[in-house]
C-alpha cells in the first residue's frame, strides 16, 4: 500500500512514502499484541530505507526504550525534527508505557489531523512550501553530531523533511542521495554509558510566551456545526486586541492586517487558489477575508467587494478549516501575536524555536523538584507539540532571536 501511494503521490517517487515514520503513522491505528512490534514488525520490509540506523530487535527492552531509540534513529537519519511535529497528545505520557513527551504514542490514534506539517495538494494552495522556522539548521544535541558527518564524509547532509496530505506522510529528501536511491547516513553513535534513554537534549531559543488562550473545541462538536461557534469566539479574542489598538491610536489598516493574520493562523498559512483564476498574494488574502466574513455571517454576500465563490466557501471553510483547527486551540502571545497551539497548551507555556525543527514548539518547564534529571546547565521541559505562529514560520523568529542576542537555551525534554 505504501509503495502504491508513493507512486500515485505528486512527488512521483516511491521511496517518499516508504520511510519508517510514514509506515508508523499510517498503521498506528492497527491492532498489535506487543507494542514493541509496531517497530520490530516493520524492520524486515524491503521497502523501508535499509540504511536507517535502527536498533536490533530486543524484547528485553521496555516499550518506552524501543520507541525512544527509534525516534532518535529517525532524527539522525533525516537530520530533521519533523518527527516531533507529528500528531501527538499527552496521553502517551500518562499511559501504561510511560512514554516521554517527545515520543509519539504509536499505540494510540490521536484526534488531531495530520499536524501542522500538512501542506495539502499543491495545485490547490498558494504554496507547497514548506515551513522552515529554524531555517536550514540541524538538530543540536549530544545524541546528534552532524558536524562529524561533514568532516568525515566531505559533504553537508541535507535535511529530509516530511510533507503530508491527510494522514499520509512522505519523506521529501534533498540532495545527498546514494546510487541506491536511499539517503546516505552514517550509523548513529550509541547512547553514551550512563545516559538516560528517556531524555532528548536539544538547543534553541525561547521566543515568546502564551498569554491568552481559548477553550478546547469539544471533539463531538465536529460531527455537526458546533465547532464553528468556537471560531467566532476566537475571532472575538482578536477583536479585543483590535479595540485596544484603536483606542491607542491605531490606523485603519490595523483591522485588515489583524484579520489577515488571524485567518492565516487558523488556516495554517494556506490559501486556496481557484482553478483558472490566479491571484496575487495580496488579492488572494483579501478574497479569503471576505469569504470568511460571509461564511461566518459577519457581512452579507452582496456587500463583499469581490465575487464570493461557493466552492471556496464550502471546501475551504467547511472542510479544510475544520481539519486545520481540530485538536487545536487559538492563542495570543505576550507580544500580541496569534498562534494555533496544541490542545494541551496553557497560558504561561513557552514558544521555542529549536535548531533543526521546521515548526515552533510549545514547551512547558517541569517542576525540578519532581524529576531527578535537572542539571546545572539545563532544565527539564515537557514538549506539548508544534504550533503555527504568525511571522515565525520561515526563519523570522530565529533571525530576531539571534539579532537580539537571546541566550541559547538547552532543552532537556522528558
Amino acid at each position: 500500500m505504501a509503495r502504491h501511494w508513493g507512486r500515485a503521490s505528486p512527488l512521483r517517487c516511491e521511496h517518499h512514502s516508504t520511510s519508517l515514520l510514514n509506515i508508523l503513522e499510517l498503521y498506528r491505528h492497527f491492532e498489535c499484541t506487543d507494542p514493541r512490534d509496531r517497530i520490530y514488525a516493520l524492520l524486515g520490509l524491503p521497502s523501508i530505507d535499509r540504511n536507517i540506523p535502527l536498533p536490533q530487535p530486543d524484547y528485553s527492552k521496555s516499550v518506552s526504550e524501543v520507541y525512544c531509540e527509534t525516534v532518535k534513529a529517525i532524527i539522525q537519519h533525516t537530520a530533521d525534527l519533523s518527527i516531533l511535529c507529528v500528531p501527538r497528545d499527552l496521553r502517551g505520557v500518562h499511559s501504561e508505557h510511560n512514554l516521554p513527551s517527545w515520543v509519539p504514542n504509536w499505540t494510540d490514534k490521536p484526534s488531531e489531523t495530520a499536524g501542522l506539517i500538512q501542506t495539502g495538494p499543491p495545485h490547490l494552495f498558494r504554496a507547497e512550501c514548506a515551513f522552515a522556522a529554524a531555517k536550514e539548521t540541524f538538530p543540536k544535541g549530544p545524541d546528534f553530531d552532524f558536524q562529524r558527518e561533514i568532516t568525515s564524509f566531505g559533504f553537508v547532509p541535507k535535511k529530509a523533511r516530511l510533507i503530508a496530505s491527510s494522514r499520509r506522510f512522505w519523506l521529501k529528501a534533498g540532495d545527498g542521495m546514494g546510487p541506491s536511491g536511499l539517503i546516505e547516513r552514517p550509523i548513529a553513535p550509541s547512547c553514551p554509558p550512563g545516559s538516560n534513554h528517556r531524555l532528548l537534549e536539544l538547543s534553541g531559543y525561547i521566543v515568546d510566551e502564551i498569554r491568552l488562550i481559548s477553550s478546547p473545541i469539544p471533539e463531538e462538536s465536529f460531527s455537526g456545526d458546533g465547532w464553528k461557534t468556537h471560531i467566532l469566539i476566537w475571532d472575538r479574542m482578536v477583536a479585543r486586541i483590535l479595540i485596544i489598538l484603536q483606542h491607542e491610536g491605531g490606523d485603519s489598516d490595523v483591522a485588515f492586517d489583524l484579520l489577515a493574520s488571524f485567518l492565516g493562523v487558523i488556516m495554517r498559512g494556506q490559501f486556496h487558489q481557484t482553478r483558472g483564476r490566479e491571484l496575487s498574494d495580496e488579492h488572494l488574502t483579501l478574497s479569503h477575508i471576505y469569504h470568511y466574513l460571509v461564511w461566518s455571517g459577519q457581512i452579507r454576500r452582496e456587500r463583499a467587494p469581490c465575487t464570493i465563490d461557493e466552492r471556496t466557501l464550502g471546501f475551504i471553510f467547511d472542510i479544510i478549516l475544520k481539519e486545520s483547527v481540530r485538536g487545536r486551540k487559538f492563542a495570543l502571545t505576550n507580544r500580541g501575536i496569534p498562534a494555533l497551539v496544541p490542545e494541551s497548551a496553557s497560558e504561561g507555556d513557552k514558544i521555542a524555536i529549536v535548531f533543526g525543527c521546521d515548526l515552533p514548539l510549545v514547551v512547558r518547564r517541569l517542576d525540578t523538584t519532581t524529576t531527578p534529571y535537572d542539571t546545572e546547565s539545563g532544565r527539564c521541559w515537557l514538549l506539548l507539540g508544534c504550533t503555527y505562529v504568525d511571522g515565525m514560520m520561515r526563519g523570522e523568529g530565529l533571525e530576531e532571536a539571534q539579532e537580539r542576542g537571546l541566550e541559547e537555551q538547552r532543552f532537556l525534554f522528558f
